[in-house]
């Protein structure tokens, strides 16, 4: 008797293996594409307020995700363009089988008054923690400025520097980055522009 419930343990051992490694090798070839993820499934995930709607700018794969960049737009064509009505966000979806579901996401604004908010450096940015294992931290930004020629991050424990990536969005850009650590002081932000080069600690 105890000899076949060993046997029965073993073999229930073998099928649970057996069907999580197949979950996994089903999801590592399983490459997801931008097209895959649909702007109605975005919508639906995004929430807003009744005056305002979900605009997106731009969709990237990064590993087995897809994150979405997006703005958060006054209803009102007139206001469309107003940045003191204007946040900006992202979401990380990734693809199980047949369903998208968000993960890590962030939004913040107006971006007007995160500009005023950083002495009118002609640039904004935040940072989003990420308490998921499978999905790094992010740093989000826009830039309004046009003499600004780029912007880098500085990892202060190994002096590594890294261009940040750019989406181009009417007058102004779109800029983010992952962040291999955050706190303790751990990033410095370099900002080119055409007449200097600034640095500014960031966490």
């Amino acid at each position: 008797m105890k000899a076949r419930n060993l046997v029965a343990i073993i073999v229930l051992i073998v099928i649970v293996a057996g069907v999580f490694t197949t979950w996994k090798l089903f999801n590592s070839n399983n490459q997801v594409s931008v097209d895959d993820l649909h702007e109605n499934t975005i919508l639906e995930e995004i929430k807003t307020s009744q005056d305002k709607k979900i605009k997106v700018i731009d969709k990237k794969n990064v590993d087995d995700k897809i994150i979405v960049f997006y703005l958060d737009i006054p209803l009102s064509p007139s206001d469309e363009y107003d940045l003191s009505k204007t946040d900006v966000g992202f979401a990380y979806f990734e693809k199980t089988f047949s369903k998208w579901t968000k993960g890590h996401s962030g939004e913040y604004g107006s971006i007007e008054a995160y500009l005023i908010g950083n002495d009118k450096a002609g640039y904004t940015y935040e940072i989003f923690p990420s308490d998921e294992e499978t999905t790094p931290s992010l740093i989000l930004g826009v830039v309004t400025d046009p003499t600004i020629q780029n912007i880098s991050l500085k990892n202060n424990y190994n002096s590594k520097i890294r261009e940040v990536n750019y989406i181009a969005h009417d007058s102004y850009r779109l800029w983010y980055s992952t962040l291999e650590q955050i706190g303790n002081n751990s990033n410095t932000l370099l900002v080119n522009t055409t007449n200097e080069s600034l640095t500014k600690n960031i966490d």
